[in-house]
């Protein structure tokens, strides 16, 4: 093997290891966020206090429904495939084709916006 092949070994190595190691992390806090919520409604209800839906809303257990969320995820998500095609054509092989995957999340969420926003006609 020569020392190129090798390390173009080791910077797939490496690329697949930081993926793989963001996607742990990112599991690991919002798993840690989940309980925390959770922990601090038990303790609210442990109290016996009254639970609306603003005090809900204040602690990210109710949503409201805001198309703008939708907006935001759709750009955030076209930007994340269109930076990650390229940067996965450069390592080769066929793998930039996974770039495309948070491009379409991207132009559903853009479009679930649009629908959310349009106004309807009967």
């Amino acid at each position: 093997m020569t020392e190129a092949a090798y390390m173009e070994q080791i910077v797939h190595l490496i690329a697949g290891a930081g993926v793989v190691l963001i996607i742990i992390v990112v599991i690991v806090v919002n798993g840690r966020v989940k309980v925390a919520k959770q922990q601090t409604l038990q303790k609210l209800l442990d109290k016996n206090q009254d639970l609306d839906v603003e005090m809900l809303v204040t602690l990210g257990l109710a949503k409201k429904d805001n198309p703008d969320r939708d907006f935001r995820r759709g750009i955030l998500y076209l930007f994340i495939g269109i930076v990650m095609t390229p940067v996965l054509m450069v390592m080769g092989g066929i793998g930039w084709i996974f770039g495309s995957v948070p491009v379409t999340m991207g132009l559903i969420y853009l479009s679930f916006w649009r629908l959310k926003t349009k106004p309807r006609r009967y």
